[in-house]
């Protein structure tokens, strides 16, 4: 707080520079930014509609694909909600979405949190384009996949299909547990970006469904969902006319889902609902930047090392100690000179 009211001088042989400090909240997954601003509940951090609200054609038509969510209006929805003294946790019940939008406790941050996920935006949005795919092979019409139901089976077995058709065709290992023992599948960012980028490995998955129709309502989400992701994964600033392109080709792409695959054949994701719904208004506000430059892909790279470090590398006496350690040696890896 300080260094953003004063100035910082910097002395340089025979002047002084003048730095302006600004500091950003960024590179947080989506699991992290609702833990610091207290948003557990939330079908999206960055607006207030709801699940229900999000599949209505008429939050397209009636602009409610707006960023409305800021640490100001947090606070002033805490103002009106009952919050538990002993936990701070703010008491919930059914139905009360309209009234407490997601909110489970107080933000433990001052400032706005940038919540852009590039990387976990291509993971998860591949996730749910092949779980769509999954459904359109094994022919079922809902979204739901109960262990009680039978359809399961056949989206099980849709499933190692289409596993063991790209396994031969491209050689690619894609939705199988890792095999190294930690979280998570095979389907890299890596093989995420092979799936939906290259058009040929895109109409392998394609082939395997049988009806044409159904082939060419699928592909055309798939081409714009992917079109998007590079854009809003780029680096490069786009003009204010371009970003107008964008903001529309997201919202015509966000109605062609609805009317495409409308409730219960399938529910979009928060992260589908975040990619199309908001990522054009996240672009203009980074000074019409793509948002490259705030994913958190680079954090997640270290994910490795830090695991590493926690578990040989690292005091066992307790968890202040364990994790001073990791957090020094993660200095130390930043810096290349240290790691010299």
């Amino acid at each position: 707080e300080t260094l953003q009211v004063q100035e910082m001088l910097i002395p340089c042989y025979n002047h002084a520079i003048k730095f302006n400090v600004v500091i950003r909240i960024s590179a947080l997954d989506r699991k992290a930014a609702n833990a610091v601003s207290g948003m557990g509940g939330a079908y999206c951090d960055l607006c207030h509609l709801s699940l229900d609200q999000a599949h209505e054609v008429s939050c397209i038509g009636e602009d409610l694909l707006r960023i409305t969510r800021s640490l100001e209006t947090n606070k002033a929805l805490l103002e009106n909600l009952d919050i538990d003294p002993l936990t701070g946790e703010i008491k919930s019940k059914k139905g009360d979405y309209s009234t407490r939008f997601g909110q489970k406790r107080a933000p433990i941050v001052e400032k706005d949190i940038e919540s852009v996920q590039g990387l976990h935006m291509l993971l998860r949005s591949t996730d749910f384009l092949l779980k769509l795919l999954y459904h359109e092979i094994a022919g079922v019409n809902h979204w739901s996949e109960s262990v009680c139901m039978r359809d399961v089976q056949f989206i099980k077995n849709a499933k190692l299909k289409v596993q063991a058709h790209m396994k031969e065709k491209t050689g690619l290992k894609m939705a199988f547990p890792d095999s190294t023992g930690n979280s998570g599948t095979t389907t890299t960012g890596n093989v995420a970006r092979r799936l939906l980028y290259e058009r040929d490995v895109r109409e392998l998955l394609l082939e395997l469904i049988d009806s044409e129709e159904r082939r060419d309502k699928l592909r055309a989400i798939m081409v714009r969902v992917a079109v998007v992701l590079r854009v809003v994964s780029s680096t490069r600033k786009l003009s204010n006319s371009k970003v107008d392109e964008l903001e529309a080709f997201c919202k015509e792409t966000y109605r062609l889902f609805l009317t495409s695959y409308p409730r219960p054949v399938c529910e979009m994701s928060p992260t589908v609902h975040k990619l199309l719904g908001h990522s054009w208004e996240l672009v203009s506000l980074n000074d019409n930047y793509g948002l490259g430059t705030l994913s958190e892909g680079g954090i997640e790279s270290a994910n490795k090392f830090l695991r590493r470090y926690r578990i040989q590398l690292s005091r066992k006496c307790n968890q202040h100690d364990n994790l001073t350690d990791c957090a020094k040696r993660l200095c130390a890896y930043e810096d290349s000179h240290r790691r010299e």
